[in-house]
């Protein structure tokens, strides 16, 4: 397969440069189809969408990239800096930009973000223009802050037809590290095995529910725009799915260490 599902290369159109040309905010020579709608032009920032996680890792391998662990995503997204640190310096020691997943870019635009330090502290540090930047203990609800999801702060809900927004939408809700559609438009992947955390113990409806899949799926965090703000807003709630699954709203972001 060379696009993801329901979205088809046809020929271009006349007069045309190209069949990857834009035209009037469309990608020239793609179509999408969302449930029994007609084929109708691609946009030019739609997210990436209905990709299986091989497909997503796959696509990482090629751009000399990688998908973020579960950890990182969550710093992305919930985390914040000690008051005072980091503000502004944007010389992070990771990079991290939108491979069609939630939001164009992980950092906003390709800002660097800090890179997650892997050892047993229940909040990574993170290394920021050759220092350690130390993140606060004290995560957010959600990527904005503390205030209830809106439809202006999040894509949840199926509030819009068919759903997704370009992936540039929303400014006014990004993490504490400029990190848009954290929640909501499509869920993405990540690298992490579907495990419970360390002192976990399973309880009614829990055993039957998800623990007969640990070890076997993918994490996916922060929601689609089919999924209620009740749950899929808070940043911290992991969902898990087959990894060959592409029939979900699902996409992804990419990760890279520098």
């Amino acid at each position: 397969r060379v696009a993801p599902r329901y979205w088809r290369r046809v020929a271009a159109a006349a007069g045309s440069a190209s069949a990857s040309s834009v035209v009037d905010g469309a990608l020239d020579g793609w179509v999408t189809r969302c449930f029994d709608d007609d084929a109708a032009p691609l946009a030019r920032h739609a997210p990436v969408v209905h990709v299986s996680w091989y497909e997503a890792n796959a696509y990482c391998r090629w751009a000399g990239r990688r998908l973020p662990t579960e950890a990182e995503w969550e710093v992305a997204a919930i985390a914040q800096p000690v008051e005072g640190e980091g503000e502004g310096d944007g010389e992070g020691k990771a990079e991290a930009e939108g491979g069609g997943g939630g939001g164009g870019a992980l950092g906003g635009g390709g800002r660097r973000l800090p890179r997650v330090e892997r050892h047993a502290e229940p909040w990574p540090r993170a290394a920021a223009g050759g220092e350690l930047l130390r993140l606060s203990p004290a995560k957010r609800t959600f990527p904005w802050g503390e205030a209830p999801p809106t439809p202006e702060r999040a894509n949840l809900d199926g509030l819009r037809p068919c759903g997704y927004l370009p992936v540039d939408a929303m400014p006014g809700a990004d993490s504490a590290f400029g990190c848009r559609q954290m929640v909501g438009n499509v869920w993405e992947w990540t690298a992490t095995a579907f495990y419970p955390f360390p002192g976990f113990v399973p309880d009614f409806p829990y055993r039957e529910n998800s623990a007969p899949w640990f070890g076997y799926r993918k994490v996916v965090k922060g929601g689609s725009w089919a999924t209620s703000a009740l749950v899929g807003a808070r940043g911290g709630y992991r969902n898990h799915f087959w990894p060959n699954m592409d029939e979900t709203f699902t996409g992804f972001r990419t990760a890279r260490d520098l």
